[in-house]
């Protein structure tokens, strides 16, 4: 959600239904909002709800939907998500081997690594070291890290993850390729494998992850 204004307002692209959860109660009151066009709306038939209008839950939600349009936090994520993707080119820049490509919408943020480059650690290692120096990311597809820093965050705790990446890279990443035990090194014939497996995996993840899975050529 804390990207989804700003993805609409730079794409075309208009959903017709819509749905959140985490974002809006902070994990401390389970709510779930769903939007929905007027077009689905008419065609729909009516539903009920166990829990449907529950007065603390849309209390909360609407104290939440205030607070993302008060503080700007839409226009906040699309700012700091320029400045996290600005310096991880600098990152590239000194690792071009290592890394593939950085690209993201607003705070949503993914570093696709170069398999062979990194072989044989994979992206969920490189993941358990930036964790133990403090930074918390989640590997995807065994070649991406994706980043998803809060809105809160500040352009210092950027450049402190920023580092972070920059030392796994510099000092950790060879000493984990001559440590970890080879496995069989990734081939053309991985990715001719992969193929069937693309439009099913684009249908699942191109709605909640859709800048982590890009066509490759």
């Amino acid at each position: 959600m804390k990207s989804l204004a700003t993805w609409q307002g730079r794409s075309n692209v208009c959903a017709n239904m819509r749905e959140c959860v985490s974002f809006i109660d902070g994990g401390d009151v389970c709510i779930s909002i769903r939007w929905k066009a007027p077009e689905v709306e008419a065609k729909e038939e009516a539903a009920t709800s166990t829990f449907g209008g529950n007065p603390l839950a849309s209390a909360v939600a609407i104290a939440s939907l205030e607070v993302i349009r008060d503080e700007g936090l839409a226009e906040r994520s699309a700012q700091k998500g320029e400045q996290l993707r600005h310096q991880l080119k600098k990152v590239h820049q000194q690792f071009p081997e290592i890394i593939k490509e950085v690209r993201g919408k607003g705070l949503f943020t993914a570093v696709e690594l170069n398999r062979r480059a990194l072989f044989p650690v994979t992206a969920y290692d490189i993941c358990l070291r930036l964790k133990e120096r403090g930074i918390l990311a989640k590997p995807t597809h065994d070649s991406i890290i994706r980043l998803t820093p809060p809105l809160s965050i500040s352009s210092e705790e950027l450049q402190e993850g920023i580092k972070a990446l920059h030392d796994v890279f510099e000092l950790d990443l060879p000493k984990m390729q001559k440590e970890k035990p080879e496995a069989v090194p990734p081939t053309t014939s991985d990715n001719k494998d992969n193929q069937s497996l693309k439009i099913d995996r684009y249908i699942i993840h191109s709605c909640q992850e859709g800048w982590d899975m890009r066509d490759e050529d």
